[in-house]
């Protein structure tokens, strides 16, 4: 039987909506009335089917396309934590992937924000 928490794989679409309903339901129980704003989930257990080069190709485009909306980059950085959890022991190689681009996103959001963007930057991913 597969592990359901190894996304790469699944069909990627399934493991997207998997990915998608895990996240939820983690962010019911950390922040209960949390509003989600992205698929970023999804988008990274497609990415997940890919590899490393797939992870690191989808971080980048993510992070440039949102990387000024606080909102945004705070649910990719839980999604990439979550990821480097989520692979550490089974493939330690891409959860260093993740763990880089966690690395990168709150390196920038930590520099670049201020106010009440880096406020919530930090409430959301503490």
């Amino acid at each position: 039987m597969a592990n359901v928490n190894d996304y790469r794989n699944m069909n990627p679409i399934i493991a997207g909506a998997l990915a998608e309903r895990n996240f939820e339901l983690l962010m019911e129980e950390l922040q209960p009335g949390y509003e989600r704003c992205s698929t970023f989930a999804a988008d990274f257990a497609i990415a997940d089917s890919f590899g490393k080069a797939g992870v690191k190709d989808t971080f980048f485009r993510a992070f440039n396309e949102w990387k000024e909306h606080s909102h945004m980059m705070a649910e990719m950085a839980l999604v990439l934590n979550h990821n480097i959890w989520r692979y550490y022991e089974t493939d330690p190689g891409l959860a260093q992937v993740y763990d880089e681009c966690w690395r990168q996103a709150d390196e920038y959001c930590m520099e670049h924000y201020q106010g009440d963007d880096l406020d919530w930057y930090i409430r959301v991913t503490d």
